[in-house]
């Protein structure tokens, strides 16, 4: 029916029609030539086990054959939010390499989600458990990181000392109250703010007030106010 369809028609729509069909059989053949033969991830070792799995269904042979890199970088971030940079080889022998990045963590947030260096939080299970265990762990109460402010936090936290940010629990209020305890101080409580500097000098000044009060039982530390310790007693005689 259709080739009778054509037959009718004018001559030079018929050749229209025959060059048209022609070129497209060329540009799906085309396709299918470059379509690599098998495909490999070289995806970046922080990477959890399900992450990888999700990569794979991501990076089918169908999306490197029918969709640029960078195309297939917006699918990964949309549905794999650590993914920070992928790029496509094609090599000559049909073979295609898929190398996956990820973000840089920073730190861990109540024990459930991940900080990125650039203040976005993402599900924890994205990473590999070596990578949650080797992170900082902070408690957030208020939800700030989930309300789009989490680049506070990735600020302060990339501006601590490595004794604090490795070795202090941090309990994050809001963005001007923050609790840190000092695991060999447990008598005193630093409250600061994302803000606040912590300078040798101040640490030096941190240590020696913890020094002082032990035995004194519960004590806050206030440095949020630059140059200035209000230390306060919050449980005990404060004697």
């Amino acid at each position: 029916m259709k080739f009778t369809h054509i037959v009718g028609l004018v001559p030079s729509y018929q050749y229209l029609i025959l060059f048209l069909a022609a070129l497209g059989g060329l540009y799906f053949l085309g396709r299918m030539a470059v379509r690599p033969l098998h495909v490999v991830i070289i995806a970046d070792s922080r990477f959890s086990g399900p992450a990888r799995e999700l990569m794979e269904r991501v990076v089918t042979l169908e999306e490197i054959g029918l969709h640029t890199p960078k195309e297939v970088l917006s699918t990964l971030q949309q549905q794999l939010p650590v993914a920070e940079h992928v790029s496509v080889r094609l090599l000559s022998s049909g073979q295609a390499v898929v190398n996956v990045a990820a973000y840089r963590p920073l730190a861990l947030v109540n024990e459930r989600w991940v900080l990125l260096a650039h203040g976005e939080v993402v599900d924890a299970e994205q990473f590999h458990e070596y990578v949650r265990d080797g992170l900082s762990a902070i408690t957030v109460r208020d939800r700030l990181p989930f309300h789009g402010n989490g680049l506070n936090l990735a600020t302060f936290i990339q501006n601590l000392p490595d004794e604090l940010r490795l070795d202090w629990a941090m309990v994050w209020h809001d963005k001007t109250n923050i609790e840190l305890r000092p695991p060999l101080m447990p008598q005193i409580r630093i409250i600061a703010q994302y803000t606040t500097c912590f300078t040798p000098a101040l640490l030096a000044a941190i240590h020696k007030i913890g020094q002082e009060l032990v035995g004194k039982k519960v004590w806050r530390i206030d440095v949020r106010i630059k140059n200035q310790i209000i230390r306060a007693c919050i449980q005990g005689d404060g004697r």
